[in-house]
């Protein structure tokens, strides 16, 4: 319907309408497009902006996931990786990067990120930094604020050790202009058999170094070496085992020294100044003046397969004044805990380490009672003090101790069998270790009771020898305090004794082992001891009649056995053939009939050849000493037992004469299984009567002795090898130039031969008994 001015208005509204609508489609559809394109754009104008701004840092960064926000931008799936390094990658869930109206980033923010860090990745990230200078400052020479939660780090094969890892959990991290605050809420740091566990800790870094942390806790473990089983008695010999000449060998006798190892690893004093001076720099480096690390409670385990010893926990503080670090460890209660501290300088200076405690109780220490042997932990007290410096050339380490403990109680196998209670020691030393490896001792001493061993000297180690001089002194004292000084369990057998007298010695070694034969041994024994009352079974008429001793039965068990003069085992000194002496005396103990218990030259030759061998290879054992030991104790393996055989072995000479040990030891003494003295021997491996023995035979018998049961195979076999036949006329040759046998003796003894007498075969031929080189009673042997 038109107007009055002609129009038509329902039209031109449709016309209207209809251009309208086809310009609000056009206007829908280039907004969409619009929206479209920068939805499709901006994913990849994030990446890009995001890759070239790591590029410019140094960095390779991946992003999976890009979405838009308010004033902010979320990634998601992001990979960084500093450019030029193998071992350092990292993983990021999710980062919120913040921008302002400018477009200017306004802080970052990150959780759920893992590192991951391969070999030397801290070498491999300082030669990063120094390619990539840090370009932290934002705008207006202010710091971009960033947050980082819930991160975690797993580093293998730290520091290039292919045993070394760190694993840390619960990070975080906050950066602003204030600096940046670090917290952890547990590291793992494992190498081999050592772990170091770190509880909740917190950190505050600086213009890139961190000046101040705490750490809740910490637990150090180190897992220790098991003692070496013992070796099994049955164990196979080899099929022509050579008889052990042992003490038979002529005086002068030498054998050729093994490849020289160093008994004792001294610290390289060049190399431990330089891991000084490198840890100094890192630490000034990353460290800045007034840097506090405080930790409250830090702990020790040491494990020795299922044995557990704890220690701790102790406060440690470490601080950085100037160009110095010190280093702060306290431990246990009370007024004079046990104080240990560090000065390590940063730059140039000396290193000193010193310790001071007043009486702290092992249980203050945190030692549980039964960790590793040691029994009411809280009954024992250590004290003392002591100094080591490392001067600034690392020409010298001077040391300066003096530690007392007492009221110690040990359970230990190798100690004793009992408990030992009641240990009051004191262990003091002065001297100086140079950078050639030598030591000097000013003066060393160590006091137990009424006991004081004191000594100075020197010794040297280098790659290729050792050598020491040393003097040694245990000044007189009274028998009774002595035997007193110690507490009962290391000597059951004795500590009912009452003794009179004093006791003291003197002593001199000087050796070097690139001419080790040369060895000199000096010493001199002021031995007035004599024992006023004795234990009943240490009673000489004990021994006329019947007794019983401890023995290993042929199942390897302890056992007693009885035996004594009249009994059926028993043979008396005159129904022995006289060269049973010559035998042991030639392969056991040349000295019996002239030393008072001890023998000076054997000593002396077990001295050279363990240390020719660089271990234990050869005793120094008498026949007093084995009587002693056979007659009285136990066959444990127990420092006791070695203590008790020397005072016994002192007491036997002192009561018995040397004739009357002698029968003792061959009536008693271990021929293989289950076969003791030299009566059940002689029929065993003969079936003959003691009387009737020859030289061949008897050191044959005497060659058993440093293994019985071992060496009885060669009975087993039922012939002996040649070159064991060989060593035995070697024997003979030995004594022979001892003047033990005459040569006529030697002569008939060069055509006897070793015959094995079987249960079941008919016994051989008697002979008469036999007549020959003898002990005269005079200290003297008289050959025939």
């Amino acid at each position: 319907m038109p107007d009055g001015s002609g129009v038509n208005i329902p039209a031109v509204l449709r016309f209207e309408w209809t251009t309208w609508r086809k310009r609000a489609a056009i206007g829908a559809a280039s907004s969409l497009a619009v929206l479209l394109l920068a939805a499709f754009s901006f994913g990849p104008f994030v990446r890009s902006r995001v890759e070239k701004e790591a590029a410019r840092r140094g960095v390779t960064v991946s992003v999976g996931k890009v979405r838009p926000g308010w004033f902010a931008v979320e990634l998601g799936d992001v990979t960084v990786e500093p450019e030029g390094t193998k071992g350092v990658h990292a993983k990021f869930s999710a980062v919120t990067i913040d921008v302002g109206v400018t477009g200017a980033v306004r802080g970052i923010r990150a959780s759920d990120a893992k590192l991951e860090l391969e070999g030397d990745a801290l070498a491999e990230m300082a030669a990063w930094r120094e390619r990539h200078p840090s370009k932290s400052e934002g705008e207006g020479g202010s710091k971009t604020p960033v947050t980082l939660e819930r991160a975690a780090v797993v580093w293998t094969k730290a520091f290039a050790d292919e045993d070394a890892s760190v694993d840390a959990s619960g990070i975080s991290l906050t950066r602003d202009d204030k600096g940046t605050h670090v917290a952890c809420e547990s590291v793992t740091v494992t190498r081999k058999r050592a772990s170091v566990v770190l509880g909740a800790s917190t950190g505050e870094i600086e213009a890139g170094k961190l000046k101040d942390a705490h750490i809740t806790d910490a637990r150090v473990a180190l897992e220790l070496d098991e003692a070496s089983a013992a070796v099994s008695t049955d164990q196979k010999i080899a099929p022509e085992p050579p008889p052990p000449l042992q003490n038979g060998h002529k005086k002068g006798w030498k054998s050729a020294p093994e490849p020289f190892h160093p008994f004792i690893d001294m610290p390289n004093l060049h190399v431990l100044r330089a891991m000084i001076q490198n840890a100094g720099q890192r630490l000034a480096e990353r460290a800045p003046d007034g840097l506090h690390i405080g930790l409250d409670a830090l702990g020790v385990d040491l494990k020795r397969g299922k044995e557990k010893l704890e220690l701790g926990p102790g406060k440690l503080v470490v601080e950085r004044h100037g160009s110095e670090l010190a280093i702060d460890f306290s431990a246990g209660t009370g007024q004079t805990p046990l104080m240990l501290h560090a000065s390590m300088p940063l730059e140039a200076g000396d290193t000193t380490v010193s310790l001071g405690s007043g009486a702290v109780t092992l249980s203050m220490l945190g030692v549980r009672d039964g960790a590793f042997g040691f029994v009411d932990p809280a009954r024992a007290t250590i004290t003392g003090k002591a100094q080591v410096t490392l001067d600034d050339a690392a020409k010298s380490l001077t040391f300066d101790a003096n530690i007392s403990a007492s009221g110690v109680s040990i359970k230990n196998a190798k100690l004793a069998d009992d408990t030992v209670r009641g240990l009051d020691v004191r262990v003091s030393a002065r001297g100086v270790l140079d950078d050639a490896g030598a030591v000097r001792l000013d003066d060393a001493e160590a006091q137990l009771g009424a006991l004081h061993l004191r000594t100075h000297g020197g010794i040297e180690q280098t790659s290729d020898h050792l050598s020491a001089s040393l003097s040694l002194e245990l000044p007189v004292a009274g028998c009774q305090s002595l035997l007193e000084s110690f507490p009962a369990a290391l000597f059951p057998h004795v500590a009912q004794a009452r003794f009179r007298g004093t006791f003291g010695a003197k002593g001199y070694l000087s050796f070097d082992t690139r001419k080790i034969d040369d060895l000199v041994l000096k010493y001199d024994i002021d031995d007035l001891c004599r024992v006023t009352q004795a234990p009943e079974e240490l009673k000489k008429d004990h021994f006329d009649g019947s007794f019983t001793y401890a023995i290993i039965d042929k199942d390897g068990k302890p056992a007693d056995r009885d035996t004594g003069p009249g009994s059926d085992e028993w043979a008396p000194l005159d129904t022995i053939s006289p060269l049973m002496q010559v035998a042991v005396l030639t392969t056991e103990d040349g000295a019996f009939f002239h030393h008072h218990g001890f023998n000076e030259w054997a000593i002396k030759a077990s001295l050279v050849a363990n240390i020719k061998a660089g271990r234990f290879v050869r005793g120094a054992s008498t026949i007093t000493m084995q009587l002693a030991k056979n007659l009285f104790l136990s066959r444990e393996k127990t420092l006791s037992r070695k203590l008790e055989e020397l005072i016994l072995a002192d007491y036997l000479e002192r009561t018995f004469k040397k004739d009357e040990m002698m029968e003792i030891y061959l009536n008693i003494i271990e021929f293989g299984p289950d076969i003791y003295g030299v009566k059940n021997a002689a029929a065993h491996y003969f079936g003959r009567r003691p009387a009737e023995l020859n030289l061949a035979e008897c050191l044959f018998l005497s060659s058993l002795l440093p293994k019985p049961r071992e060496y009885h195979k060669l009975y087993e076999k039922g012939e002996l090898p040649q070159s064991w036949m060989v060593n035995i006329r070697q024997l003979m040759e030995i004594a022979r130039k001892n003047g033990r046998i005459s040569d006529k003796e030697l002569e008939d003894a060069k055509t006897e031969t070793i015959v094995f007498h079987k249960e079941d075969a008919p016994p051989p031929v008697p002979r008469a008994p036999v007549t020959g080189s003898h002990f005269t009673g005079d200290d003297a042997w008289e050959a025939n």
